[in-house]
């Protein structure tokens, strides 16, 4: 398979163990997945158990992958005994995040910019009288 038939994805994951992590790599090798970068593995605390499991090892990984493998690789991931949790995230291509930079950004018709900016008066304190007359206008 060429590398201009694979994707860019990030894949980010919950691991029981540090072996665990590993198997994890096993499985991308395992669906013709090339590792461009990984991030360190740490330990965290969990905010609430997992399978009962209080801390778990976190990891992510940038991976080009085959757009039929990744799906695969998604359900292993989600069926695998030692993966907590996982995601499993296709990023932009070069191309599109380029395009999306020289496209120029126009005013949405409505949007805020759409709006009469407001008078502005000088603010000075109004007579008793001046108050009154005010109010009645507003309630006409």
């Amino acid at each position: 398979m060429e590398p201009a038939d694979k994707k860019d994805y990030e894949i980010g994951f919950l691991a029981k163990t540090e072996e665990a992590a590993r198997e994890v790599l096993k499985l991308i090798h395992q669906h013709q997945g090339e590792i461009s970068s990984e991030g360190p593995l740490r330990r965290i605390s969990l905010a609430y158990p997992i399978e009962k499991e209080t801390h778990a090892h976190f990891g992510f990984l940038y991976v080009k992958l085959p757009p039929l493998s990744a799906k695969t690789l998604e359900h292993d991931l989600g069926t695998s005994q030692a993966v907590l949790r996982f995601l499993l995230v296709k990023l932009p291509s070069q191309k599109a995040v380029l395009a999306a930079a020289a496209k120029p950004r126009v005013a949405r018709p409505g949007g805020p910019s759409a709006r009469p900016a407001p008078e502005t008066k000088p603010q000075f304190p109004l007579s008793n009288e001046a108050l009154e007359k005010k109010i009645e206008e507003i309630l006409q």
